[in-house]
């Protein structure tokens, strides 16, 4: 995998249906992949309501990001971006819509 290239770049080395294995979120064990998968998605919504902050290089990143920096992301806040996007959310958590959120926002990143 060469990371982001250009549009020329990918045809002349036969790259352009390559998938990126640090996109992929299946990890079928378990483990440290799915923490690094949910520790990637919550850092796409942090950024995306602009309250990313870089972890400590001692302190383990999803936990820095759960208790320090999703608390900064408003419910209200999660539930109008679902809302004005036209989903359903109604009796849901803020994790079940950050989920929703996620998947949109990759949706919208591959347009």
């Amino acid at each position: 995998w060469r990371g982001a290239t250009t549009a020329r770049s990918k045809k002349l080395l036969v790259t352009e249906h390559a998938v990126n294995p640090q996109k992929t979120n299946e990890n079928v064990f378990g483990g440290e992949g799915s923490d690094d998968a949910e520790a990637d998605k919550l850092k796409e919504i942090t950024q995306y309501y602009g309250c990313w902050q870089a972890p400590p290089a001692a302190e383990d990143r999803l936990k820095f990001i759960k208790t320090r920096l999703l608390p900064k992301v408003e419910f209200q806040q999660v539930k109008l971006s679902l809302q004005l996007r036209g989903k359903p959310c109604e009796d849901m958590t803020k994790m079940e819509m950050i989920d929703i959120l996620y998947e949109d926002i990759e949706f919208e990143k591959k347009k």
